[in-house]
């Protein structure tokens, strides 16, 4: 909430989704980054690098729940 519209967009949705449907309300974060560059880099090193985790993925899962 602190950045964008300054609300809480999926709280509100699922907000939404529960109180019409009864339905359980979730998010799914895909790690299918194959093809991704930096995933590319790591492959190439045996993944004895971790760019792709540590500069792509973790700071999209810390995104997610903060």
């Amino acid at each position: 909430m602190d950045v964008g519209p300054k609300r809480n967009l999926l709280g509100d949705l699922m907000k939404s989704i529960r109180y019409k449907t009864g339905l359980k309300f979730g998010l799914y974060h895909s790690l299918f980054e194959w093809y991704n560059p930096l995933y590319l880099q790591d492959k190439d090193s045996g993944f004895v690098s971790q760019i792709f985790a540590r500069d792509k993925t973790m700071p999209e899962l810390y995104e997610l729940v903060s």
